[in-house]
């Protein structure tokens, strides 16, 4: 019997351990779903450092610059290229600037930044940070080769559908004409990207046939450019319409784009030069001197009579 109750004296107890840690665990279960756990609180919890001074927000999925106690976001990392448009967050109260192609951009939404060009935007009181980006369109002549942002590399590139070789992880060569998709991606950040552009590395042309050396004896014909081709004509530094023929004697300077962004500029100059309406108006001067002449020796006569 002694043991009988000895044994019920343990059970007992035991089930008192247990039904008092199931009490416990009832007391700390609500705690931690009603709130976060510290851990949960940390930023650096979702932070992945993928550059020397870039970290990626896997919650956000953003791209974070730090700048003292201040962060600027971005849909980007910096040395990126994009078809499409980029997104900047940032912090009230701090300092920036932004520059395409080496102009200060003064009315610009960051939220959305769609135009193409090279971008530089410097931030800080000091602009002691800076975020570099290109922007194409679709149809371009601006990259020839496309370094990757660092912490990146390439998962594949193809041209006109054809997979193309990758000497490098990092560089993607985009030297030749045609569509490319270039996919890359940083597997610290679980996050890729891909670039898709068709490149056009011509430059646009005007045969020019009447100019020899930067000169011409005459007027010089233009209409065989492109009606794609955007135009500017400069007769002695001021801008003229496109006609297609330069007639008038002076310097010229041509500039012309085509869709892709490709450039070329013409110089020359159209000398004096005698054509129809230069023969009429001689003709017309000769003939008013000669009509002068007939009327001063008509006058003499007449005054000799007198």
């Amino acid at each position: 019997m002694a043991d009988e109750k000895g044994g019920m004296t343990v059970k007992k107890a035991i089930s008192l351990m247990l039904c008092g840690a199931a009490m416990l665990l009832l007391l700390v279960s609500p705690a931690r779903a009603d709130g976060p756990t510290p851990a949960d609180d940390d930023p650096a919890a979702h932070r992945v450092v993928i550059g020397s001074d870039t970290e990626f927000d896997t919650d956000e999925r953003m791209f974070v610059y730090r700048v003292e106690s201040s962060e600027v976001k971005t849909s980007f990392p910096s040395g990126f290229v994009s078809a499409d448009p980029v997104s900047v967050v940032m912090p009230d109260g701090l300092v920036w600037r932004l520059y395409r192609d080496g102009v200060e951009q003064t009315d610009v939404n960051l939220s959305k930044i769609a135009e193409s060009g090279k971008y530089v935007l410097l931030f800080g009181d000091l602009e002691q940070r800076s975020v570099k980006f290109t922007l194409v369109n679709d149809l371009t002549g601006m990259l020839t080769e496309y370094v990757l942002p660092e912490g990146f590399s390439l998962d594949s590139v193809t041209l006109d559908g054809e997979e193309q070789l990758l000497p490098s992880s990092y560089v993607a060569d985009l030297s030749r004409e045609g569509r490319y998709v270039v996919r890359y991606g940083s597997s610290k950040a679980g996050v890729s990207f891909q670039l898709s552009v068709t490149t056009d590395h011509t430059p646009p042309v005007l045969k020019l046939e009447a100019v020899e050396n930067g000169y011409a004896s005459g007027p010089v014909d233009i209409s065989d450019r492109n009606s794609e081709d955007e135009i500017t004509i400069l007769l002695n530094e001021k801008p003229i319409d496109y006609e297609k023929e330069l007639t008038k004697s002076g310097s010229y300077r041509i500039t012309l784009r085509d869709p892709a962004g490709n450039v070329t500029e013409y110089s020359f100059v159209i000398g004096v030069y005698f054509n129809f309406n230069s023969f009429a108006f001689v003709f017309i001067l000769v003939l008013a001197f000669a009509a002068l002449a007939v009327y001063l020796v008509r006058s003499r006569r007449k005054l000799r009579i007198r």
